[in-house]
């Protein structure tokens, strides 16, 4: 069973995975020596994952996130595929993940101030020159609430869909994830079931309350909330994950995001 990509790229980095080429990447980004350190002064890969994040500023946070991602990407290249890559490789495609984003940002950034802009001219000049853009946005859950994204993603060469979760807290801030596949196809709507009954499942054996379930998936959530008559696979799957919710869960919900707000698991599935 493949671990998870932080706990990999740490283990990677602790010289328990040596056949990789993960201690010369992580030489190369600059964050080796506090990798190491953080790796040999706590218990646990997650606890060191925290560390790291909490002790790295902005830019060398962004880095190890990035670089971690590109490290469990060469892996599953090689493991899948049989692409063999080097060191220089690992890093750039770290590198242009972190521009990508960093220039994304800077034109969301740019967008919104444009469109603030925009509100001031006159109506008439507006009709030819404003350009409305809408920019869908992660919501934060409220005080004292976890969120739970839940995504899928479709592999038709290797047959197989993949489910990811993602918690993060009300000033969001990542808590925890899980990433798994299912040995077969299946179509978009029964996909987004599974997904909410392993995330429902999940969530409880972790013992938590108060967490919204979040997909984008609106047939899922007004199945879950209106009901109806499917006796598809995709009703069975719904009927689970109602019973289940009923019967471990008093103040959590499942609820509807868009899906430009819900891009998990192209990050975690990848």
């Amino acid at each position: 069973m493949l671990s998870h990509p932080l706990e990999f790229a740490l283990r990677s980095a602790s010289k328990i995975v040596i056949a990789s080429p993960s201690n010369v990447v992580w030489q190369a980004s600059g964050l080796w020596s506090e990798i190491d350190a953080a790796v040999g002064n706590t218990n646990t890969t997650s606890d060191a994952i925290f560390q790291l994040l909490q002790q790295l500023d902005e830019q060398r946070a962004a880095c190890f996130v990035v670089t971690i991602w590109s490290i469990w990407k060469h892996r599953n290249l090689k493991l899948w595929q049989q692409v063999i890559e080097n060191s220089a490789q690992i890093i750039d495609r770290a590198t242009k993940l972190l521009e990508d984003w960093t220039a994304a940002n800077t034109i969301r950034r740019a967008t919104n101030m444009r469109t603030v802009g925009a509100d001031n001219i006159s109506s008439s000049e507006s009709q030819n020159s404003r350009v409305i853009s809408t920019v869908m946005r992660w919501e934060r859950p409220l005080v004292g609430r976890y969120k739970c994204n839940i995504d899928a993603s479709f592999s038709s060469a290797r047959n197989r869909v993949g489910i990811s979760m993602c918690i993060r807290d009300c000033e969001e801030c990542f808590v925890l994830a899980k990433t798994m596949w299912i040995s077969h196809l299946c179509n978009v709507d029964v996909a987004g079931a599974l997904g909410l009954f392993y995330a429902i499942n999940w969530v409880h054996d972790l013992q938590w309350e108060r967490v919204d379930f979040a997909l984008d998936s609106k047939k899922v959530v007004d199945y879950f909330h209106k009901g109806g008559n499917d006796i598809s696979e995709f009703g069975d799957v719904m009927m689970e994950c109602k019973n289940m919710f009923s019967l471990f869960f008093e103040n959590s919900r499942v609820e509807f995001n868009r899906r430009q707000a819900n891009e998990v698991g192209g990050v975690l599935l990848s």
